[in-house]
């Protein structure tokens, strides 16, 4: 297929995905040209190249031998390092950052930025650092380092230093939430305990805007948590999942229906998951300390959160009327609204049901509601009423 022609780098890379379909996210990556196959030993490495070449022979597809590499145990993909014990950032790509003294103008602060894309998802609190910076790049602003500017500027270059290597997540074992807030920005890491050290596997940043800024403190931690559920579904949907908010306030908040009905859409997106709620442990974290520097600890005012032992939930069930509670129609439910999570003993299946027949109810002074659609509630009946 000549290059140069319209279309002809889509055409190829779906001639390619058709050629490769079984293979394709199983054993191999495929971009264009560019073959990726990925093995946990030596001898199912050697079943995938055999697959891999039979699938070239039967294709016509030629492989040059200059341009291939067999059992490697890492490889470079743009701006990050891939092996088997995780990914990590690529040293010259952190090198040429740190070549950067200063930023002139606005063009160089956006091509800061634009290189600091490449390595978000390594740094967790990466949005609270650029604030300043970005600000500059408004239309209303006047482009002038401020001490908070050059602080963070500087600390966005040592973060790159520290960066954390992101392991691959092994979905037979429990995954781990943790989610904080500042005024303006959210920061969630997953990850997973592995000789009671926990390791990141996934960070996310985001930046709040419009109406979430006017939330309070606690709502804003509950925006993280939910949109950490969101933002790791790939990973958490079909696996045990324990998140860690700061307070046990911000639990209150998620089990409460509130008027603006904010709250009820976040509990039908918690009862998605199968997810154990837990006040934040930064001693036992000694992963996530490791991970979040204190400069991070700081602007997410972590540094501030009490510590709780095991026996402290400091939570407090919905108070629910009693009829529903001994009604045989609500009881299930009614725990599922106070728990966020099925009866014990359950089975996994049954109590992913309940959960999502339970999305929709709702608490509201202590009844029962029926949640339809436009915002309306119908009030439930007992079996004596009706």
């Amino acid at each position: 297929m000549p290059f140069g022609l319209k279309n002809v780098g889509v055409t190829f890379e779906w001639a390619m995905d058709i050629d490769f379909t079984n293979e394709k996210d199983v054993l191999l990556v495929v971009y264009l040209d560019d073959l990726k196959l990925f093995s946990r030993s030596n001898d199912e490495h050697l079943h995938h190249l055999r697959i891999v070449f039979q699938k070239c022979r039967q294709f016509g597809i030629s492989l040059n031998p200059n341009k291939s590499l067999f059992s490697m145990e890492g490889g470079k993909l743009p701006d990050h390092i891939i092996y088997k014990d995780g990914i990590r950032i690529d040293h010259s790509m952190v090198e040429a950052i740190h070549q950067i003294d200063f930023l002139c103008n606005k063009k160089e602060i956006q091509a800061f930025n634009g290189k600091m894309n490449f390595v978000h998802r390594f740094i967790p609190n990466l949005a609270e650092h650029l604030r300043e910076s970005t600000n500059m790049l408004k239309k209303e602003k006047n482009m002038k380092w401020t001490e908070d500017a050059m602080k963070y500027f500087n600390l966005v270059k040592l973060a790159l230093t520290t960066a954390p290597i992101l392991i691959s997540s092994d979905y037979t074992h429990d995954f781990i939430i943790f989610s904080f807030a500042s005024e303006q920005t959210l920061a969630m890491v997953l990850m997973q305990k592995k000789d009671q050290v926990e390791y990141p596997i996934a960070v996310f940043i985001w930046t709040i805007v419009d109406v979430s800024l006017r939330y309070n403190i606690i709502e804003k931690q509950a925006l993280a948590l939910i949109n950490a559920l969101k933002d790791f579904r790939v990973y958490i949907l079909h696996s045990h999942t324990i998140a860690y908010v700061p307070n046990a306030t911000v639990k209150d908040v998620l089990m409460q229906i509130d008027p603006e009905g904010r709250r009820g859409k976040w509990i039908e997106v918690m009862l998605e998951y199968d997810l154990e709620i837990k006040p934040t442990k930064l001693i036992k974290g000694q992963g996530l300390e490791k991970l979040m520097a204190e400069s991070n600890l700081h602007a997410l005012d972590i540094n501030i959160i009490a510590t709780m032992s095991d026996d402290e939930d400091g939570g407090t069930l919905i108070q629910v009327s009693e009829m529903f509670l001994n009604s045989p129609w609500y009881f299930d439910i009614v725990y599922v609204l106070q728990h966020l999570s099925p009866p014990p003993g359950m089975s996994r299946s049954k109590g992913r049901s309940l959960k999502l027949k339970s999305a929709k109810f709702c608490i509201l002074d202590s009844a029962i509601y029926w949640k339809v659609l436009g915002g309306v509630l119908l009030n439930c009946l007992v079996e004596n009423e009706a």
